[in-house]
């Protein structure tokens, strides 16, 4: 099974992120420039009442859009913070598994070092054995 690089994801998303921003940003500017924009067409012509309203509902739906992404880019902002405390995550199982493995190669030497002077005593108690039956 392979796993997603989580720091590639991470910078992924911070650059959309930043994208997401910088358009949510760009949409707000564009929405005060047009709603700016219909306020004097209404104040300079009453003949262009009708397309100063217009204007005013297109700026409406700009800044709308631009609420969407920013909800789009508040999102990432949690997907970044999920992504974040999975690669948290995946490192301290790395740690514990390193030391799991660690503790499992310890194991292995005390049992290797207990069977080695385990025939030693029974070595030595063997020796007593056969001096004791010599010296009777």
């Amino acid at each position: 099974m392979s796993l997603i690089n989580p720091r590639d994801t991470i910078i992924t998303l911070l650059d959309h992120h930043t994208a997401l921003l910088d358009i949510s940003n760009s949409l707000k500017v564009a929405s005060n420039a047009q709603f700016n924009a219909s306020i004097a067409q209404f104040n300079a012509s009453p003949a262009q009442f009708n397309a100063s309203i217009a204007l005013f509902d297109a700026s409406t739906a700009v800044f709308e859009a631009s609420t969407a992404v920013f909800a789009v880019f508040e999102a990432s902002t949690a997907i970044i913070g999920l992504a974040t405390s999975k690669n948290l995550i995946i490192h301290e199982i790395n740690e514990r598994d390193a030391a799991s493995r660690k503790l499992y190669s310890h194991t292995v030497q005390m049992n290797q070092k207990l069977k080695e002077e385990k025939a030693r005593v029974e070595a030595l108690i063997g020796s007593l054995e056969r001096s004791l039956s010599d010296s009777k």
